[in-house]
């Protein structure tokens, strides 16, 4: 040891150390170690008792059926009256009219109380945690506490109660009884009950309402529905009006109501078992029709667009909006009451009796995308790079590829519908689709269109080698984003070589796919993808054909089942020439169905239907006992059966795979799915009570795509998942699934498609879906709600912290800090305050006397007097039929006297058309009566002299746009003369129109345009820059001293901006004031420069080339005018450029193209009349074209087709803005009104109100709903409907012209006649009467202004008028006498128009009812003869033409 250095013999000290400390802490590691795994399996074992129960559980529960089951009954000594949900809660609360009694969810009794007043029914207040109750048909209501019910507080209501509900949004409760809808609020910290708005109805108690339903919005415009007899009424609860009141919604009386808000429909069911969806416009949705009795109740279904309804023949069903059929029925003992459901809650309740019933809704499936056709087949793609998508197979030989997370349908290939689809494969990372069709041939189409576009079709002429299955494989070795990389690596070694591998080629992509196919000879081929060849195949199954193909893509491996009930396992080689070498194969004892794998283990599902075995069995293909190439798998226990009672029992349509949760599904046509785990033990079974044709996985947690009937449903995972795997998926993770948006359609390929083909495209789409509505308000009531609820919440906290205040003051918990002693200065200061309230006010002062009244109200009327003489005043139209107040010379005597007037007194009945066609007679045309009409003076050759020495070239094409303002002596009327030039076209059809180098500017307004308002004759437009002046009469020159008096120089405007087109004469009609006033000026809008007429203008430039119109080039966008005017420019466009000229090459168009097109033209044509104007001959050739077109034997457009119905409709609106009303076109309205549908009707009906007709009892539509029409062939039907319309205006005619004849005779002898003219009536006679400046305006009692015709002398009579004074306004009425200075002119027959005729058969009807009604019978009595045909037409079914496809 001395030998040793001291520096080594501390060194292996160190290491000593250092080895003891390492040694320690190893040990204290695993001590710990030991500890934590000590822990964790005793945690383990403390679950594992939990989870084995879970386990057991589940497997007890394994049927799930979908559909209602009952859950529980609530029996009562009395009938139930009402049942609310306090969703809140989950209880439920009952009333029987003598007591209250409270449940719990599960239907267990919590308590029953008996109020302090007798009360039958109660609702349940959500936002303050109340009942409110009362008696049936009374009027008082109480609000009581929710915990014992005592009552707090009462209201009164105007009358009876009948309805009540609590409106959630705004915190009310909303009565309704006889005559008044009330809301009342809770007010004082929700302690009372106070009245907030009362709207008064006309509905009394013997027409009062049966049921309510309420919108569920916070909207101002919620609307209140109320059902009475076979109709419903609408009222608006926040303005406090009826907004409408429909009815004859139903045969028999509404027995049902609900509303279903998503959609916003109203859905109403009726005494004979039918029920019918209304949307916002009232128009018929659909109609559910199955109940055979009474439909007692409806309400909305909680899960999907649904309704649920119960009827007294014994049942209750559901009703699905979107499939629009019947998805679910139950039976019950017993009629239904009444029944209630909540929106996401499971439960309902249905009452009846004395016992009240739980059922519980087992909701399995949803639809989830609308197809219309059955899906046969769902494959979905497994890409790692792209989204996941649902490729269906349809019975209508068309494919649809789906993105399962939202069901929007991306795209579609649609081929014929019957050429029979075999099979598809969808390429996802080549956007490519490969089908098989019936007779073997193989489309490949690209679906990155809608629709797809097919690009190939490689022709199959060998019957043995049509494919009975396509199988796309994916082969992926470059990972881009996430995967395993080493294990592509590995994949890639062991198909390529390692020199490949190590020296890749540049830009070169090592992913691989390959379109397989298994044929019917047996042979698996692999086709080039271009060309479609075969480049490899090899024989599989021999000569019965290969039956099916599956890619386990993760073993790059392929397996194949065939016919020969072999199933055999293929290496494949992506790259290799020869792709495909087997593996092993194994024999079956039965043909081997569908096929699915997870890694090594395989699911077969075997069916044989002549010994009935469907059965599902799983093998390992791991093994190493499979490595010959034939084996029997019996004799191994690699295989994982089941007890055959666990196996379907008829035909199995489908089998998939969840990999990640290792579940299979297969389904069958047994109605049932079941649910598999990896070791073949069925975990649920899934009844449906409907044939599942199609099924799959989409997404890894285990979500369900079933085809049922004809679409797409979702079966989500929640619904049917044990809970064991359940809890697994909390410590697992899932991938969000990209919900991708649908392809806009390509309108050049749907045009190349059919009309049936484009409408089986367009049916395809998502289902709607909602977890919980709201409905989207506007910023502003958005902002109301907010600041009402702020201001609530302020107001309650105030009230809140006062209410705690005054219980701690009570309590004496509160106590002064200071206590503050009143001193004499307080005192005195209170003293003073006090009595400031009462001598502090304002003091009140009378006005001094006034000694001399008279002369002060002399003064003020002298100091405002009526208006200036000389101010130009607008004539004031009559707005009534008798004023009282009279111009200042009355016409009660007639400033001349007059021989022998005719005397009208009231008499025998004539109809009002007749009565205002003899009072205001259509004024003469200007040819028989000038003095009718206003025309310009015209100038004389001095004036034109005159104006000729202005210096004002006529000749000068580029002359600048001037306004000469004309101050006259004889006519104090201003006139505009906008002098522009213009190339005159000698070509011109319409001489009035010049060729205008762009549209001109119309005042006319789009709704003038529609409604066909009258324009101005063609005949008043200048067609040259002096033609105004030419047409003026020569009037005297004035004398020289008043002409030097007024002289002055008239101002020019020189416009910079380009010209306008057509030069117009803007004239205001001749005012004859009772003094001469100074001449005005019209002011112009900044002028760029005024000069004197009497300087000579600049040599203007030459003028350019004028381009072609703008009511022309506005088109040049659009498809039509690209198609049919391919080359259009100022130079090929053929003169004359007129409006006219070119409407007229569009009607040549219009007889030969698509109803697309004929739609547009239409629009278009509309358009030119509105810039334009057309004259007479092109409006009567364009009526012409539009009604043969509408009429045309070979193809007649109809209602049912949307496109053709488009035409419809814009066609009559252009027969409308042409204003040709003559008898083509009231004959042309009538035949679309009966041919048409609703809308097509309610146009009609608006296009005949405006253009005169006047029809409140809706007379006309019940005379053409009377037609039999029904019975006419159809390809004679327009000619015989143009004929049936032609004889019935004919009858009518001749009866109104005889009418007015007789009428007039019975004047000329003096006889009594009269009449009932109101103001609605006569409002075009009216207007007429104002044109012509009739100086005759009577003011009745109703504040009506009437303009009477001249020649009329009005007679009042005062007796009458004191005997109606004590009426109603709406009722007074006067008895007038008319006297008559001249008869009317006998020509009147003359001017009788069509719509004239068609309000005189309508008044003539009414008059008829009304004599009918004052003898004491109905309008229509009914008899034997008139019941048996009543009966018969009850019996017979009418049904709508069916659409040409």
């Amino acid at each position: 040891m001395e030998g040793i250095p001291t520096t080594k013999r501390a060194t292996t000290g160190s290491l000593k150390s250092e080895s003891e400390i390492e040694f320690l802490v190893n040990r204290k590691k695993n001590v710990i170690s030991l500890k934590a795994r000590y822990h964790w399996s005793l945690l383990r074992n403390s679950i594992r008792i939990t989870v084995d129960s879970i386990s057991e559980t589940d497997s007890k529960d394994v049927v799930v059926t979908h559909g209602i089951h009952h859950v529980r009954k609530m029996n009562h000594p009395h009938c139930v009256q009402q049942v609310a949900m306090i969703n809140t809660r989950q209880e439920y609360i009952t009333t029987d009219g003598r007591g209250f009694r409270i449940f719990l969810e599960d239907g267990r009794r919590k308590a029953n109380i008996i109020p302090e007043e007798t009360m039958d029914r109660v609702i349940y207040s959500s936002q303050t945690d109340q009942y409110v109750g009362w008696q049936h048909k009374t009027d008082q209501l109480y609000l009581m506490e929710k915990d014992e019910l005592e009552i707090i507080s009462q209201v009164r209501t105007p009358d009876k109660v009948f309805l009540a509900t609590y409106n959630s949004n705004t915190g009310e409760v909303l009565t309704v009884g006889p005559n008044f809808i009330m809301t009342i609020a809770f007010r004082y910290a929700a302690r009372h009950l106070i009245p907030n708005k009362t709207i008064k109805t006309e509905f009394g108690e013997d027409n009062m309402f049966n049921m309510m339903v309420l919108e569920d919005t916070a909207s101002q415009s919620q609307r209140l529905y109320l059902a009475i007899d076979s109709g419903v009424v609408v009222f608006n609860i926040h303005h406090g009006k009826m907004l409408l009141h429909k009815k004859d919604l139903h045969v028999r009386s509404i027995t049902a109501l609900t509303f279903f808000n998503p959609l916003k429909y109203v859905v109403t069911g009726a005494l004979d078992g039918s029920i019918k969806v209304w949307d916002e416009k009232w128009h018929i949705v659909m109609v559910f029709v199955g109940h055979c009795e009474k439909v007692n109740a409806l309400a909305v279904y909680p899960n999907g667009p649904a309704v649920i309804s119960a009827s007294t023949d014994h049942t209750i069903r559901v009703w699905n909006l979107e499939t629009c059929d019947e998805v679910d029925r139950v039976a019950i003992a017993e009629p239904v009451d009444g029944l209630g459901t909540e929106q996401q809650y499971n439960i309902f309740y249905t009452f009846s009796g004395r016992k009240v019933d739980l059922w519980q809704l087992q909701h399995l499936y949803n639809i989830h995308t609308a197809i219309g056709h059955r899906v046969n087949k769902v494959k979905i793609t497994t890409h790692p790079f792209f989204p996941v998508r649902a490729v269906l197979s349809c019975s209508d030989s068309s494919v649809r590829i789906v993105s399962p997370g939202n069901g929007n349908v991306i795209t579609s290939l649609i081929m014929e519908q019957f050429s029979g689809l075999v099979d598809a494969a969808y390429a996802i990372a080549e956007e490519t689709l490969f089908t098989v069709m019936g007779n073997g041939d193989i489309v490949k189409s690209l679906t990155n269109t809608n629709p797809c576009k097919v690009v190939n079709r490689w022709k199959n002429f060998q019957p043995g080698e049509i494919c009975n299955y396509l199988l796309v494989y994916e082969y992926i070795v470059d990972v881009m984003v996430e995967g395993d990389i080493w294990e592509a690596m590995k994949r890639g070694a062991t198909t390529q070589s390692l020199k490949t591998l190590s020296h890749p080629p540049k830009n070169q992509n090592r992913n691989r796919t390959l379109l397989l196919g298994g044929r019917r000879d047996g042979y698996i081929c692999v086709y080039n993808w271009l060309t479609g060849d075969v480049d490899f195949k090899i024989e599989a199954h021999g000569s019965k054909g290969v039956l099916n193909l599956l890619a386990n893509s993760k073993e790059d491996q392929l397996i194949s089942a065939g016919m020969d009930n072999v199933i055999k396992i293929w290496r494949l080689y992506p790259f290799a020439e020869e792709a495909l070498t087997p593996l092993m194969s194994f024999y079956c004892a039965h043909t081997p169905a569908h096929m699915s794998t997870i890694k090594s283990t395989l699911c077969v599902t075997f069916q044989d239907p002549t010994t009935a075995t469907f059965s599902t069995v799983l093998y390992n293909l791991q093994d190493k006992m499979f490595g010959n190439e034939t084996q029997n798998l019996d004799a191994f226990h690699n295989r994982f059966d089941h007890k055959p009672d666990d196996d379907h029992v008829d035909v199995i349509t489908g089998l998939t795979v969840c990999r990640r949760m290792k579940l299979f599904a297969s389904a069958s046509i047994d109605g049932t799915i079941r649910i598999w785990n990896e070791t073949n033990t069925l975990v649920r079974l899934l009844k449906l009570n409907v044939i599942p044709y199609s099924i799959s996985f989409y997404n890894s947690k285990g979500d369900l795509l079933v085809g049922i009937g004809r679409h797409l449903f979702k079966i989500p995972y929640e619904s049917y998942m044990p809970r064991a795997y359940k809890c697994k998926m909390v410590t697992m993770k899932f991938l969000e699934q990209k919900a991708e948006k649908p392809l806009e359609y390509d309108s050049n390929l749907i045009n190349m498609m059919s009309k049936n083909d484009v409408k089986r495209l367009k049916n395809s789409r998502s289902s709607f879906k909602f977890d919980t509505y709201v409905d989207v308000l506007t910023p502003e009531e958005e902002e109301s709600v907010n600041k009402e609820k702020a201001e609530k919440e302020k107001a309650f906290s105030v009230l809140f912290t006062r209410d705690d205040e005054l219980k701690q003051l009570k309590k004496g918990d509160v106590k002064p800090r200071k206590k503050k002693f009143a001193s004499q200065q307080t005192k005195d200061e209170a003293f003073k305050n006090y009595m400031k309230m009462f001598y502090d006010k304002p003091k009140i002062t009378l006005p001094e006397d006034d000694l001399f009244p008279l002369d002060t109200v002399n003064d003020r009327l002298a100091a405002s007097p009526d208006g200036d003489n000389d101010s130009y005043k607008p004539e004031a139209g009559p707005t009534g039929f008798f004023p009282d107040n009279l111009p200042p010379k009355s016409i009660l005597k007639p400033s001349k006297p007059c021989a022998m007037p005719q005397r009208i007194v009231p008499g025998g009945f004539i109809p009002n058309s007749v009565l205002a066609k003899i009072l205001y007679p259509t004024p003469r045309t200007p040819d028989s009566d000038q003095s009718s009409e206003y025309r310009p003076p015209s100038l004389t050759l001095d004036q034109l002299q005159q104006i000729g020495e202005f210096g004002i070239d006529t000749t000068d094409k580029n002359s600048p746009h001037r306004t000469v303002k004309f101050h006259r002596n004889d006519d104090h009327s201003n006139r505009v003369f906008d002098m522009e030039d213009y190339v005159e076209d000698n070509q011109s059809q319409r001489s009035s129109l010049p060729k205008t180098p762009s549209p001109t500017p119309s005042n006319k307004s789009e709704e003038d345009a529609f409604w066909g308002k009258p324009k101005p004759p063609p005949e008043q437009l200048p067609t040259n820059k002096f033609q105004g002046l030419l047409n003026q009469t020569p009037t005297p020159e004035p004398k020289q001293e008043e002409k030097e008096e007024e002289e002055e120089e008239i101002p020019v405007r020189v416009q910079k901006s380009p010209p306008k087109p057509i030069a117009k004469l803007i004239s205001r009609p001749p005012i004859t004031p009772p003094k001469r006033r100074a001449p005005t000026v019209i002011p112009t809008p900044s002028p760029p420069a005024v000069v004197s007429v009497r300087t000579i203008p600049t040599p203007a430039s030459p003028r350019p080339i004028t381009p072609l119109p703008d009511f022309i080039t506005q088109f040049t966008d659009t498809e039509w005018f690209k198609q049919y005017f391919p080359s259009c420019s100022d130079t090929t466009w053929p003169k004359p450029w007129t409006a006219d000229a070119f409407a007229l090459s569009l009607l040549k168009v219009l007889r030969s193209t698509e109803f697309p097109n004929k739609t547009a033209i239409s629009e278009a044509l509309i358009l030119l009349n509105v810039q334009e104007g057309f004259s007479d001959f092109t409006c009567q050739t364009a009526a012409r074209t539009i009604i043969s077109v509408l009429n045309d034997k070979k193809h007649v457009p109809i209602s049912a087709v949307d496109l053709e119905k488009n035409f419809i409709l814009t066609a009559i609106r252009a027969l409308n803005c042409l204003s040709i009303k003559d008898k083509d076109f009231i004959t042309e309205l009538i035949i679309q009104y009966l041919d048409g549908d609703r809308e097509v009707r309610s146009l009609v009906c608006d296009i005949l109100i405006n253009c005169g007709l006047q029809d409140s009892h809706r007379q006309l539509e019940k005379e053409l709903d009377s037609w039999d029409i029904w019975n006419l062939e159809e390809e004679d039907r327009k000619t015989d409907l143009r004929v049936m319309c032609h004889q019935w205006l004919d009858r009518w005619m001749t009866s109104y012209k005889l009418h007015i004849e007789d009428t007039l005779e019975r004047m000329k002898k003096g006889q009594n006649i009269h009449g009932r003219i109101t103001k609605s009536q006569l409002q075009k006679h009216q207007t007429k009467a104002k044109k012509k400046g009739s100086a005759v305006s009577i003011l009745d009692d109703q504040g009506t202004v009437t303009t009477l015709p001249d020649g009329t002398e009005f007679i009042p009579r005062p007796s009458e008028v004191d005997k109606t004074s004590q009426r109603s306004p709406s009722s007074s009425s006067r008895s007038i006498t008319l006297m008559y200075n001249k008869l009317p002119d006998g020509n009147l027959t003359e001017s009788a128009s069509y719509i004239d005729v068609v309000n005189y058969f309508c008044e003539m009807m009414v008059e008829k009812e009304i004599e009918s009604i004052k003898r004491g019978h109905s309008a229509h009595p009914v008899t034997k003869t008139t019941e048996k045909i009543q009966q018969n037409k009850n019996t017979v079914l009418v049904l709508p033409r069916l659409p040409r496809y």
